[in-house]
């Protein structure tokens, strides 16, 4: 698609059809990772809900849990313990099916596999970055350069693919480079 095209079909976020399908979408997500990880369904105990009981949008907003890094290293800790594997509790997918899982490991030297993506993760995002190209009016021959921390990781790589897809020049730059 082109820009034109990609123009056509941005949705107006203040539309009551648009609004309903995305809060359909979350309450599917939501069930989604309380069904298949066991720290989500901790993280929903831990407020006294289900995914059931996020009926509206301020239900939604009053869940106020995060993920946090000592949550996520809990929780790879406790996988490899119980499941053999370092990816964390919190991993909705089967774990053969994650093509791609890096992250970092901060200031405490142990890795938070922050960064996971399946095929189908990965594909959809490619596509979002083809499509935020597209938006932002790039086309073949214009160049850019990636200066994303993770710029060759799993959030810069996904970006570049796409970039590449359609013909735009784009030179990963790491901002952990600096700025020399």
């Amino acid at each position: 698609m082109r820009q034109r095209e990609i123009l056509k079909h941005i949705p107006d976020v203040h539309d009551p059809e648009f609004r309903r399908e995305r809060f359909r979408k979350i309450q599917g997500f939501l069930q989604r990772v309380f069904d298949r990880s066991p720290l989500y369904r901790e993280k929903f105990a831990a407020v006294g809900r289900t995914p059931a009981d996020v009926r509206t949008w301020e239900d939604f907003r009053a869940l106020g849990f995060a993920l946090t890094k000592a949550d996520e290293r809990r929780a790879q800790e406790e996988s490899l313990a119980a499941g053999g594997h370092p990816l964390g509790t919190h991993v909705c997918a089967p774990v053969d099916e994650v093509l791609i899982a890096t992250g970092t490991s901060g200031t405490t030297g142990m890795p938070a596999f922050t960064y996971q993506y399946t095929r189908r993760d990965l594909e959809a995002t490619v596509e979002l970055w083809r499509r935020a190209a597209l938006w932002m009016g790039l086309e073949p021959g214009h160049l850019v350069f990636d200066v994303m921390g993770y710029s060759m990781g799993p959030v810069g790589a996904p970006a570049l693919h796409a970039f590449w897809q359609l013909g735009i020049r784009a030179h990963p730059v790491p901002a952990e480079s600096g700025s020399q």
